[in-house]
């Protein structure tokens, strides 16, 4: 398996491929920022008008109030605990993917 390849002929045959994730990738990123910042609107304004939840035939949008999340804290746990942190330790298989990294022009 090649691991880092410039040559652009390797890839010719996928070159429409790419050009189509360049696009995509682009168009993506445009409409998720809108979406992001409409939804930043939508919840300012929830918020500010003490409106829990908002549900039409289209839509539901519902306001969730700011909380506190507990997490593990594994890489501190392992350090202390090794020998405890392996005994319960699980590993999954994880299959291949592709990471897809766009470039700004």
């Amino acid at each position: 398996m090649t691991l880092i390849s410039n040559e652009k002929n390797l890839m010719a045959p996928v070159s429409k491929d790419i050009e189509n994730l360049l696009t995509i990738g682009a168009k993506l990123k445009e409409y998720q920022e809108a979406y992001n910042n409409g939804v930043e609107k939508l919840k300012e304004f929830m918020e500010a008008n003490s409106i829990k939840k908002f549900e039409n035939e289209d839509i539901i949008l519902t306001y969730i109030e700011p909380t506190y999340r507990e997490s593990f804290d594994s890489k501190t746990f392992r350090a202390e605990h090794e020998d405890l942190y392996n005994e319960f330790v699980k590993v999954s298989p994880v299959k291949p993917s592709l990471r897809v990294t766009m470039r700004k022009k």
